[in-house]
């Protein structure tokens, strides 16, 4: 064919030129052709036969050949240089930690959860957490240019863990407390984020999380006095973890341990309660987040508890200072609907007791968890010290509709109410912190529960705090001054809240007389009060309320009409929602 085209169209010399050049091809390139394409051809059938043999090994991977004895034992040898060895090369260790991981899926695929004892469950459990903690602290890094990769990883270790959980569910306490063995023997508790995320896993998957902690107070405490230190890392991992993480509700049993413990650290009284007194701070912040997970109930049953452990205990001023820091917050945590209804009265007459001490520190904590109880609508902040509320004036503060349960409240304590406070002013009325806060105390209760009997309780009260700086033997002139401040204060929120026109009158001319001669009986308080020659420093009566006219404008504000005194005599005490009346 070469030679008919070659006579047929004879080439000239330039191209006989190029044709010599040109490598010559032979005849059987064309068969050559033909096999290369035959050969791509078994390829393909090659790969699709390799794709067959996969998919069927995947089908028969389902269902692997169980492990023999021997072979188990094996594996969790060869399991156990993968995951438990320590290696300084970074990149080494990593790939280790990934042979790891696939062992333990294997592991679990082909093992028989029968035929494990104790010595093949911890060696799991082990090689489980540090191949987890391995990827949470890659996954921590965020550089590089694949950081979704260590997340991926990450999240894989997770699941791998909580299988190897659910694996060992017939033998979850060996699983637990060879987790927690691992943490404290390797000394992970350092990193929080990674400890709390493994204890989440551990604990959520099993029914026994009390025990867990159990199992950690226990390694907490054994390490006392030796390593306190770490003692402290690892209740403040708890305490991240129990804060960060939805947790059940725990037992009577762990709050009263828990609470003993802390309780043994703020007043020791033998040498092994020394041990833990390093321990008071983070103790008392782990106790603080644990009361955030009990009940309302609950709430009530540890103040209580409290409250009478203080009482029994004589502690100096500071520590009675640091237990209060535990009972305002176990206070502020109790939720509060209705006061009758919510509000145990056991734990309210130990709460009156309190602020009716004779010892001051006592007196004034008793104030303060009387105010985070009863303080629903968040105005603490507002009444740190007494001051005038003027008439048509909006202040930013929260006064509650008033409900007939809470005010049958103010009228089942009322007498109780009016004793505690006076004898707190009488104790401690001295000291402008006491008075501060009953005053905090009084005016909570009146923007709480704006009815007619709190606000006849509250200026009777005041009225008799009146009546005892008047009165009174021996009493400085700066004491006095503070304590009609405080009842001139007291009085215009009565009126402010209850929009009491006539009895606003009567405050108004009293403070304005004041202000002309006496300034020193209004407020603010001072520490030190300086008088000018014309300021009136002897008793002089119109400078002072008389109760006659207190009493004719709460009268004038409260009464009602025949036609609302019939229909409230048809109420029951449960059903009515007005203002009581006043006697």
């Amino acid at each position: 064919m070469t030679h008919f085209l070659q006579s047929e169209l004879p080439p000239d010399d330039s191209e006989s030129k190029i044709l010599q050049k040109r490598p010559s091809i032979p005849v059987t390139s064309t068969i050559d052709i033909f096999s290369t394409s035959s050969v791509l051809i078994q390829k393909d059938i090659g790969k699709l036969k390799l794709k067959k043999s996969k998919r069927l090994l995947c089908l028969v991977c389902k269902n692997p050949p169980k492990y023999t004895s021997g072979e188990m034992e094996l594996r969790l040898q060869r399991l156990q240089r993968l995951c438990l060895s320590h290696v300084r090369d970074a990149y080494r260790l990593h790939l280790l930690r990934l042979q790891g991981l696939e062992l333990i899926q294997e592991f679990l695929q082909r093992a028989r959860v029968n035929d494990l004892t104790i010595q093949h469950i911890k060696p799991l459990v082990w090689c489980a957490v540090s191949c987890l903690h391995h990827f949470y602290i890659r996954s921590s890094f965020k550089r590089g240019i694949t950081p979704w990769i260590r997340r991926r990883q990450a999240k894989r270790a997770t699941t791998i863990f909580e299988k190897v959980l659910q694996f060992l569910e017939m033998h979850r306490h060996i699983v637990i407390e060879s987790a927690l063995t691992f943490l404290t023997e390797g000394q992970v508790w350092y990193d929080e984020y990674i400890t709390s995320e493994t204890l989440k896993s551990l604990f959520d998957t099993s029914e026994q999380y009390e025990k867990g902690l159990q199992i950690i107070l226990d390694n907490c405490l054994s390490l006392l006095p030796n390593a306190v230190v770490y003692a402290d890392q690892i209740l403040s991992t708890l305490t991240y973890t129990i804060k960060n993480h939805i947790w059940l509700e725990l037992s009577d049993d762990l709050i009263e341990r828990i609470l003993n413990i802390y309780l043994i650290s703020l007043n020791p009284e033998n040498e092994e309660n020394y041990l833990y007194a390093p321990m008071k701070e983070c103790l008392e912040s782990f106790v603080k987040v644990v009361l955030e997970r009990i009940s309302s109930t609950e709430h009530m049953k540890i103040l209580s508890e409290l409250i009478k452990w203080l009482m029994a205990n004589n502690l100096r001023h500071e520590l009675v200072l640091e237990f209060g820091n535990l009972i305002e917050h176990a206070a502020k945590a109790h939720s509060i609907t209705f006061y009758y209804e919510t509000l145990v009265e056991d734990v309210l007459l130990l709460v009156f007791k309190l602020i009716a001490s004779e010892t001051r520190s006592y007196s004034l904590l008793g104030n303060r968890i009387f105010q985070c109880l009863m303080d629903r609508g968040k105005n603490r902040s507002y009444f740190d010290t007494p001051k005038i509320f003027f008439r048509d004036i909006k202040y930013d503060i929260e006064v509650k509709e008033c409900k007939s349960c809470d005010a049958y409240f103010i009228r089942r304590f009322r007498e109780t109410i009016h004793d505690t406070f006076m004898r707190a002013v009488k104790n401690h009325g001295s000291y402008r912190l006491n008075l501060e806060n009953v005053y905090r105390s009084i005016c909570i209760l009146i923007v709480e529960v704006p009815a007619g009997s709190t606000a006849a309780t509250v200026v009777c009260l005041a009225m008799a705090c009146q009546e005892y700086a008047i009165s009174g033997v021996d009493l400085d002139m700066s004491y006095t001054n503070q304590i009609h401040a405080t009842v001139i204060s007291i009085l215009s929120l009565v009126c402010w809240v209850n929009s009491a026109d006539v009895f606003y009158d009567y405050l108004y001319s009293i403070m304005e007389k004041r202000a002309a001669e006496a300034p020193q009986l209004n407020p603010p308080l001072r520490n030190t009060y300086e008088y000018a020659e014309h300021h009136v420093q002897w008793l002089k009566l119109d400078l002072f309320f008389e109760d006659w006219e207190v009493r004719y404008g709460l009268w004038k504000r409260f009464k009602k009409s025949e036609k609302k005194r019939s229909t409230l005599s048809k109420l029951t005490r449960t059903g009515s929602s007005s203002l009581s009346l006043i006697d």
